[in-house]
């Protein structure tokens, strides 16, 4: 009965919405109802609190020098650790920094390894397993696998916190190395794949036309 009651709170809810935080609101409160007990369910368990994309600023890669520069720190050029679909890392340089200087708020997930590596994704953000899935953050459970600089490594714990501050950084390749593991630039919302694609698309054309003007 209750989540009978509950579910069509949210559809009666869903009607008069407006917007995107009118319908996490609706999707939160759903979801307290349901958990019986005032909301034991962790809210980066669900899309409710997985505002905000990438990493902690605070977060370090490593550069092809073997130096290390925060998230935040990073420039168009830098080459970095990168790695592909197989978890092989390279070197790639940094072709979009979706995410000026930022104080934004948002909810963090540590992903810690066994081998004491970890990582602060937001709950929607995109990291591949061993088992060749691309996957969520908050979809991860302790034991799983991951890549990382070592190769495979199961992971230990999985904490969250609120944290400020919120950065990406696309390279040439598929996947980025942040603090030793392998993860996508992106989330599941693919906001920040699609304004990569654009630019890459302007990019090829202005190439183009300029190798016209070059022919004329």
């Amino acid at each position: 009965m209750k989540t009978v009651s509950a579910l069509v709170l949210a559809m009666c809810a869903f009607a008069h919405a407006d917007g995107e935080e009118a319908i996490d609101s609706i999707l939160s409160e759903t979801q307290r109802l349901l958990s019986g007990d005032g909301g034991s369910v962790p809210c980066w368990k669900s899309h409710v609190c997985s505002h905000g994309t990438c990493f902690h600023g605070s977060d370090m890669v490593v550069l092809e020098d073997g130096s290390q520069k925060t998230m935040e720190s990073l420039q168009i050029g830098d080459r970095i650790q990168s790695a592909d679909f197989n978890g092989t890392v390279s070197i790639s340089p940094v072709v979009f920094l979706p995410h000026k200087s930022n104080d934004e708020l948002t909810t963090f997930l540590e992903v810690t390894t066994e081998s004491g590596k970890s990582v602060h994704m937001t709950p929607d953000h995109l990291i591949p397993n061993c088992g060749g899935d691309i996957i969520v953050a908050r979809s991860l459970m302790v034991d799983d696998c991951i890549f990382t600089v070592d190769g495979h490594e199961a992971i230990k714990s999985i904490t969250s916190s609120q944290m400020t501050g919120i950065y990406t950084a696309v390279t040439e390749n598929k996947f980025v190395v942040v603090n030793g593991i392998v993860a996508s630039p992106f989330s599941q919302d693919r906001k920040i794949e699609r304004q990569h694609q654009t630019r890459e698309r302007q990019r090829l054309l202005q190439s183009e036309r300029k190798l016209l003007r070059g022919q004329n």
